[in-house]
């Protein structure tokens, strides 16, 4: 979507704003710039609401909405951010892919993510050095329970960067 596709959905939303007693055309309009916008940052909004007094509520996936997402999909989107990209693809057993896209990531959330895979590769003493890097305790329990704990706070850290106020 290029910047004037963009512009042309903001138009359509502001003019929508305009149409008070029609909230039908408000919620669609709401839904078209929200579509721009994650096209503009990248980040693909899976989600429901509606518009109610001028606010659009964004809802992001669940734990369990992730995990039947994965089920249908067959190739991982390029928009989902890296980490989660890493954990769809270690989640439909393909290690050596999510081990690349975290590998030469320096941040703490690609390095839990690469703890993880290592530890899940059974390589447990370059795992705690992975551990360490990202700031997070090495994980005792089962390793669906872990994947399943770090896509639940990678989801809660997109949520937070896609709340939107009028």
């Amino acid at each position: 979507m290029n910047c004037c596709q963009i512009l042309d959905r903001v138009y359509l939303w502001k003019r929508s704003k305009e149409q008070k007693n029609n909230v039908k055309v408000q919620q669609l309009a709401a839904k078209a710039l929200l579509s721009a916008l994650s096209t503009l940052i990248n980040i693909e909004s899976p989600f429901s609401g509606g518009a109610k007094a001028g606010l659009f509520k964004v809802r992001m996936m669940t734990l369990e909405e992730f995990k039947q997402w994965i089920e249908k999909q067959s190739q991982c989107p390029e928009s989902l951010p890296k980490v989660l990209q890493a954990l769809w693809y270690a989640q439909k057993g393909n290690w050596n892919t999510a081990h690349e896209i975290v590998q030469n990531a320096n941040d703490p959330d690609s390095a839990w993510v690469h703890a993880y895979l290592h530890r899940k590769e059974g390589d447990l003493s370059n795992a705690r050095y992975w551990y360490r890097l990202s700031g997070q305790p090495e994980f005792k329990g089962g390793l669906d329970q872990e994947w399943e704990q770090i896509v639940s706070v990678l989801l809660i850290k997109v949520s937070e960067k896609w709340t939107l106020k009028n």
